[in-house]
């Protein structure tokens, strides 16, 4: 699972303003109905009445079993050198989808390196 984030610092000079611009951006039905009508990703709101727009748009047919899968959310283990591992599978793909490498050797080579950043 993947989520998005909107914050307001705590240092803010307009920490009023701007809670309600992350609001708007975030939860507004304005919001949600463009995010469900785009496809683009659920809103976070908890109002059934604008999410069902979502569960009746067609295939996937099982729209619901997303909502259900909330109910089991696990995070993935996370380690020292996150952003460094993350970057080092990115980088394999991205090699072996442009074919500067083989897969086989770009997936290796990757494995390789994240495991020893594991065992830091």
């Amino acid at each position: 699972m993947f989520t998005n984030a909107a914050v307001v610092s705590a240092t803010s000079k307009n920490a009023a303003a701007a809670q309600k611009w992350v609001q708007f951006l975030t939860a507004s039905s304005t919001t949600a109905a463009t995010r469900l009508k785009a496809s683009w990703e659920l809103p976070p709101i908890a109002d059934n009445a604008a999410l069902a727009p979502y569960l009746t748009a067609g295939k996937p047919t099982n729209r619901q079993a997303v909502f259900d899968a909330l109910n089991k959310t696990i995070l993935p283990p996370v380690i020292a050198s996150q952003q460094e591992m993350q970057d080092t599978v990115n980088n394999a793909l991205t090699s072996a989808a442009a074919g500067r490498s083989p897969v086989d050797k770009a997936l290796a080579d990757a494995q390789t390196k994240v495991t020893s950043l594991i065992g830091q």
